[in-house]
């Protein structure tokens, strides 16, 4: 019998990517930009268990939830190589821990995860799909004919709480008119974003990974004890019962021990997080138990826990993300994990800006920069602050500060990392927030100058022009056009307190862009 959890994938790609008929009530439920482990299992698995809800509901009209990977420009079909960890650890949820050991196990595993990836939808093929019921929402005013009949799609959100679909030529408000957000689950901070009445609306800090929250909301509506209820589940039901809920309680633990650095990272685990491991443990042990005919409980059970390896499922998903980076670019490793914000500077500026915008975007990547300068064109210090810079300028808005943090290879023996901040001269009011983000966060991040290799931090330290050209065309001029335009200058540190991650150091760069 095929997997509950691949069957629905697919059917929700199918609905995604299907004309208006047959009607039915959808409700997309949507990570975040950076589009990350986290983002994509807490999408699934809030997905299933209410689309399985839905259909043992006596309502006339279908409803289904569908998780939407927001990938504006990526397609399920690049995923194998932009964000292979997915299939490694939808793999890993259904066909156990056994790692390769050889070339062909380890060619047998990649095209396993390829096939599994197909049953993905990102924005991207739905933008792609012009016959989809829901391309509209995504498209440019214009280019498309009707929306749907029901008027705005509903959204939940996952793992952020502010709707952010990074959509070129079509502005966040035009986006928003499109979309209802109905709820969310979040462990960022909150952004204030989300009314009060949206329901649910979850919104806690301190909390390792965002899987860990959908676990704990699902257990507390008892959405888990429904799906395990043998009196609950029809027979005819192919979704339900021990192996679905194995399967989703594997895939759940990917995510919560990625982010979690195996319940090992410091800053990053919460008594919360464990719980859940050991709620989610549990149910890989029961749901196995009930499954076999063949066995004794405690036998099938034995069988369960030998089969389930916490560590092996943590490796084998860092060690996909890492050895996939040497298949991408650059400006592909920047965009594999990126946020970026907008923030109106708030404070005096002599020159007389006044509350100018300005946008951030921050790229985490597990690679030092070493490697990274090796992967410029010549393995060049120069060509790597200026991919930066072309990275920056290319964004839609363009970013008028861009930063890096990276998880060095031989860090010592404390975590920590290293963190770049590029200021590409848009604006007078971005010059400031380099110094202004050193004096605010210094002391808390322990930031530290860089010095492991001069050439990058002179290159960093002195302004480097972006063209020659002065005007408003698409040239390589300073104005408004398509070109880099401005000066590049920055810094790099050593943040020697690694536990804080981008959900700290975000919050602390945008308070150092409203103070300027």
């Amino acid at each position: 019998m095929a997997s509950p959890l691949v069957r629905f994938l697919a059917q929700a790609r199918s609905a995604a990517l299907r004309p208006t008929t047959p009607p039915t009530y959808y409700t997309l439920v949507l990570g975040n930009p950076s589009c990350d482990l986290d983002s994509f299992i807490c999408a699934t698995i809030y997905s299933f268990f209410h689309s399985h809800q839905a259909r043992r509901s006596p309502s006339p009209q279908p409803h289904l939830y569908i998780p939407l990977l927001n990938l504006p420009s990526t397609s399920s079909g690049e995923l194998w190589r932009l964000r292979p960890e997915f299939g490694t650890a939808l793999r890993l949820a259904l066909h156990g821990h056994d790692q390769g050991g050889n070339a062909e196990d380890d060619r047998e595993e990649a095209e396993v995860n390829k096939s599994l990836l197909g049953n993905l939808v990102t924005i991207s093929d739905i933008r792609s799909c012009a016959s989809s019921r829901l391309n509209y929402v995504f498209s440019k005013p214009g280019t498309t004919t009707q929306p749907p009949s029901e008027g705005k799609i509903r959204v939940l959100l996952v793992d952020h709480n502010a709707l952010s679909i990074p959509l070129p030529g079509i502005s966040p408000s035009e986006i928003s008119s499109r979309l209802d957000v109905v709820g969310c689950i979040d462990h960022h901070i909150d952004e204030s974003s989300i009314p009060t009445s949206a329901s649910p609306r979850i919104i806690r800090t301190g909390v390792g990974s965002c899987t860990t929250l959908v676990v704990q909301y699902l257990k507390d509506e008892g959405f888990w004890d429904d799906l395990l209820n043998p009196a609950a589940t029809s027979p005819n039901e192919e979704d339900g019962g021990g192996p679905a809920a194995g399967e989703l309680a594997k895939l759940s633990l990917a995510a919560i021990l990625d982010d979690t650095v195996n319940l090992t990272g410091e800053g990053k685990v919460s008594d919360l997080d464990r719980q859940a491991v050991g709620f989610l443990e549990e149910i890989i042990t029961n749901s196995s138990s009930a499954s076999s005919h063949q066995e004794t409980p405690q036998a099938s059970r034995d069988k369960a826990a030998a089969k389930w390896d916490r560590k092996s499922c943590f490796e084998q998903i860092a060690a996909t993300r890492a050895d996939s980076l040497s298949l991408l670019s650059l400006p592909e490793i920047f965009n594999r994990d990126y946020k970026a914000w907008s923030e109106k500077a708030t404070g005096n500026s002599p020159d007389g800006v006044g509350q100018s915008t300005m946008h951030l975007g921050i790229a985490g990547i597990v690679k030092p920069v070493s490697w990274l300068i090796k992967k410029a064109d010549g393995s060049s210090v120069q060509n790597f602050v200026s991919a930066m810079g072309d990275f920056a300028t290319r964004q839609d808005p363009r970013l008028d500060l861009f930063a890096i943090m990276t998880v060095p290879a031989h860090a010592g023996r404390a975590f920590q990392r290293e963190l770049i901040l590029l200021d590409t001269g848009r604006t007078e009011a971005s010059r400031r927030v380099v110094d202004k983000f050193q004096e605010i966060a210094g002391e808390e991040l322990r930031l530290e100058d860089w010095e492991e290799d001069q050439g990058l931090a002179r290159a960093l330290d002195r302004e480097e022009g972006g063209g020659d050209g002065n005007g408003d065309g698409d040239g390589d001029g300073d104005g408004d056009g398509g070109g880099r335009g401005g000066a590049l200058k920055g810094r790099i540190w050593w943040q020697r307190d690694g536990s804080k991650s981008r959900k700290v150091v975000a919050p602390l760069l945008r308070e150092a862009m409203r103070r300027v």
